[in-house]
């Protein structure tokens, strides 16, 4: 296939040594918004920085991911919008804190044997994940509001099925502590 365009678009960016922030804004068409924040140097050797989205084109990440190793063994997603944040928090010595609260909508993806496919997927991710030494306590939760997905064998439709855990993980070890899955209609 041919090459994909070049990428073309605005960014805005604000850098203050003084306050130790950085904002970067990409709008790349008019009522999508990828913004990055971040701010260090708390005294403490900390840092947090957020990624905040309002109806990001899902495709452009598809885009990227054609840089990956196993480009194409992975489904990517040609159609779709995002919204939401992913926030990180750290200390110099490493990531200790993730929050994420993502909505997907209209997604669709594929990989390139038609073996993996979603068609108008729609729904939220909510996640957060806390450092503790060397291991992590997590919790999420996926509500799937619609949609299909076909991943061989399996053909699944969305209609409010809900699904929620918790847990803990390790080097070597996740661990499911609490799971609740709400499928509707059954």
């Amino acid at each position: 296939p041919p090459p994909s365009p070049p990428l073309s678009f605005p960014v805005a960016f604000n850098y203050s040594s003084h306050d130790q922030t950085l904002e970067l804004s990409i709008k790349p068409v008019s009522g999508e918004n990828w913004r990055f924040s971040a701010r260090w140097g708390d005294g403490r050797g900390g840092w947090e920085s957020a990624l905040t989205i309002a109806n990001g084109q899902l495709s452009r990440l598809a885009q990227i991911a054609e840089f990956l190793p196993d480009a194409g063994k992975v489904p990517a997603p040609s159609k779709g919008k995002i919204s939401g944040t992913v926030k990180l928090r750290g200390s110099a010595e490493a990531v200790t804190a993730i929050e994420t609260n993502l909505a997907l909508a209209g997604l669709v993806f594929s990989d390139a044997s038609g073996l993996h496919a979603g068609e108008n997927v729609s729904g939220e991710i909510i996640a957060k994940a806390m450092r503790l030494g060397k291991s992590w306590q997590w919790q999420g939760e996926l509500n799937w509001r619609s949609g299909e997905i076909f991943w061989q064998p399996l053909y699944l439709t969305g209609n409010g099925h809900r699904f929620s855990a918790s847990g803990d993980v390790d080097e070597s070890t996740i661990r499911l502590l609490t799971g609740k899955l709400a499928l509707a209609g059954i």
